[in-house]
């Protein structure tokens, strides 16, 4: 996808000599599933200086965790008014794009999708859940890309097309809040409702954050009356 974009700006101009002279230098970062970017590719992006990562599909590694941090690191750096954010998700991404929310850890996240997916939930459940325990789902990349414009080239793997499940929405607002999170999961087996007591499904850390989150003490995704999502189009 993103040797696509880069092919049609070449084609019309956009990256001539000429052009890229009057322009800002082009920032970016490519996260691919092992052995999903050929060589011409790899060496195409990175002459534009968008280095390629690879990382884990369907479970998350550490790789998808070093690489998500580095991609929301480079957006911010680079955000301002002037400033265009090509986004080229996929489904998969979800996996390839995990950035675990402080103080959780990429086992925190592996032990509750093992626990979500053995729960029988459907994908909106289990996605309202897992939004909140990340950096970058949930509308948040188009938040931490604020107030650069974004605009989104996304391709569906999900029936009806719905864009706030594609890869758990990076740049499409959350309508689900912290509270709904909170009483899905009192429904997983041995569940108690407070943090203290015993909760053998989910590990203790993500029901201390869901719980500090539906106590109003973290800040909750962001809403379709973000300003980000006023720059923000997704296609």
């Amino acid at each position: 996808m993103s040797t696509a974009v880069l092919d049609l700006l070449e084609s019309s101009g956009a990256l001539s000599e000429d052009a890229k002279a009057a322009m800002p230098a082009i920032h970016g970062l490519v996260i691919v599933k092992d052995k999903h970017a050929t060589i011409e590719e790899q060496t195409k992006l990175e002459s534009y200086g968008i280095p390629v990562q690879e990382a884990a599909h369907p479970v998350p590694d550490e790789r998808s965790v070093a690489a998500s941090k580095s991609l929301l690191e480079t957006i911010q750096q680079h955000a301002s008014e002037k400033t265009l954010v090509l986004a080229c998700i996929s489904g998969g991404g979800s996996a390839l794009f995990c950035a675990p929310r402080p103080p959780l850890s990429l086992e925190d996240l592996q032990a509750t999708n093992t626990a979500l997916l053995q729960s029988g939930w459907n994908i909106q459940d289990m996605n309202v859940v897992r939004k909140r325990l990340e950096l970058g789902k949930g509308g948040r990349l188009a938040e931490a890309a604020y107030p650069s414009r974004v605009v989104s080239l996304i391709l569906s793997d999900v029936l009806g097309d719905p864009l706030d499940l594609i890869a758990s929405g990076p740049t499409v607002p959350d309508s689900s809040t912290w509270q709904d999170a909170w009483e899905l999961v009192q429904r997983l087996p041995g569940t108690k409702l407070e943090v203290d007591d015993n909760h053998p499904s989910l590990p203790r850390s993500v029901m201390q954050v869901l719980q500090d989150g539906k106590n109003g003490l973290i800040e909750d995704s962001p809403t379709a009356k973000h300003a980000a999502f006023e720059k923000c189009a997704n296609w």
